[in-house]
């Protein structure tokens, strides 16, 4: 039997509304006989684990009564998180987020709570504000997210069968999940206690239940995966489900010799950006990538690679996550164009922060032949500072770079503005923006573009 969490404080007053019994049966309760309960009467009180015994032509069955109170929560979890788990008796859940979520842990996170409450009429707040499930985000200090350390209770990894893994505690629950919801420390040295955020459910004016959220990531991180990878000026196309990396490089690339240490062009070199601290591998031609990390906890890092590739066949990339959990294999695929084609940047996309809004570019010549892009922005947008955070997305010729001003690279194409960028026009002038000069190695052919 489950009561309503305003009921709570009654739990050893609970009375039974209806109890139907078998033709000529009776039921025992704390030693009084009863052939029925109709609409509360006779009045019969109960407590939990209160003995029941039916009886019925010399035969008798006993029934245990088990009171509990409304969890207030059926479910919880949140969009960002991996998992979560509820401790409806105490109050206290228990969410982990993706290894490395919380940055550099001097700012503020967000995530976004999904849950089911086990009354409609109940409502949810958090710092006086109404939580919607699945729609309002909640603000946490990166800094209350614990994530390992010393004289830290926390967790190895995220797949791991021991009690020290999310998983393997969460199977067995053996032990005090107390040391994990609320032990921590901010530094090495700092010990103290990690703050939960308190989410507060709303029954009526005067009934409410607070639950304290505390949030977790691994020490060690479990995603194995290549997010992206480049040979040269070009970008590679990746799908992670299929486990393919399609790349097409100029034509004259000598792919049986990629990442050439002699070519002091550097354009073949082949960089790979990856899940942090992964072991990454092409087993058949004995090649390790090394990571610059220096320990930081971003979620991707840069990878270089000392050696020559040969990729006239497709190579097999193995990536195995730091807690040697998660193993993933890519095909690389590599591709050499069959012709040169005249370097150029084919269009041009700015997309807002939230992804609802995408402008592209409307490409035209000027009086003096030079390629220029307009973009007709949104009124909201009424200086070029407003750009902060759009994406840029654009396209070039296979072996073309591009660069503007003291040959600054463009950002890479779906890279997030800064709004100071010096290929940006004012937004309302009728002035262009700086020269993007885009070349191609080894060839006397430029083009020359304005934003």
């Amino acid at each position: 039997m489950t009561i309503p969490y305003d009921a709570a404080d009654h739990a050893g007053d609970v009375r039974i509304r209806n109890m139907t019994l078998s033709s000529g049966a009776s039921a025992e309760i704390d030693g009084q006989s009863y052939a029925g309960v109709t609409n509360s009467a006779p009045e019969v009180r109960v407590d939990d684990e209160e003995q029941i015994v039916i009886s019925n032509n010399g035969n008798s069955q006993t029934y245990t009564l088990h009171i509990s109170v409304a969890p207030g929560f059926t479910s919880f979890t949140t969009e960002e998180g991996l998992d979560a788990v509820m401790f409806t008796e105490t109050g206290d859940i228990a969410v982990l987020l993706p290894w490395g979520y919380g940055s550099d842990y001097t700012g503020d996170v967000t995530v976004t709570p999904v849950f089911g409450l086990d009354y409609d009429s109940a409502y949810v707040t958090w710092d006086g504000q109404t939580v919607t499930s699945g729609e309002t985000e909640i603000t946490v200090p990166a800094a209350n997210i614990t994530k390992g350390g010393a004289n830290d209770s926390s967790f190895t990894s995220y797949m791991g069968t021991s009690n020290w893994d999310w998983t393997g505690r969460k199977t067995t629950q053996k032990d005090d999940w107390d040391r994990f919801k609320t032990q921590g420390v901010v530094e090495p040295d700092e010990a103290e206690q990690h703050e939960a955020e308190q989410l507060t459910i709303h029954y009526s004016e005067n009934v409410s239940r607070t639950y304290n959220v505390y949030f977790f990531e691994t020490i060690e991180n479990n995603e194995a995966e290549i997010s992206e990878l480049t040979i040269g000026s070009e970008t590679a196309e990746i799908d992670q489900e299929a486990g393919t990396i399609d790349i097409t490089v100029p034509v004259g690339t000598n792919v049986a010799a990629l990442n050439n240490n002699d070519d002091d062009q550097g354009a073949l070199d082949v960089d790979i950006v990856a899940s942090n601290n992964a072991t990454i591998t092409i087993p058949m031609q004995n090649r390790t990538f090394t990571d610059g990390n220096e320990g930081t906890r971003n979620p991707d890092v840069a990878f270089d690679v000392d050696g020559i590739i040969n990729a006239t066949d497709p190579v097999i990339v193995r990536v195995t996550s730091e807690d040697e959990l998660t193993t993933k294999e890519y095909e690389l695929n590599v591709t050499v164009s069959d012709e040169y084609v005249n370097p150029e940047i084919t269009d041009m996309a700015l997309v807002s922060p939230d992804g609802e809004t995408r402008v592209d570019a409307k490409p035209i010549t000027d009086s003096q032949g030079r390629r220029v892009y307009y973009f007709e922005v949104p009124y909201e947008v009424y200086y070029k500072g407003e750009l902060a955070d759009w994406q840029l997305f654009w396209t070039k010729t296979v072996g073309a770079t591009a660069t503007y001003g003291a040959n600054i690279a463009m950002p890479k194409t779906g890279a997030r503005l800064t709004g100071d960028e010096a290929f940006l026009p004012e937004v309302g002038s009728k002035d262009v923006g700086g020269m993007i000069t885009v070349n191609i190695l080894g060839e006397e052919l430029s083009e020359r573009t304005r934003g």
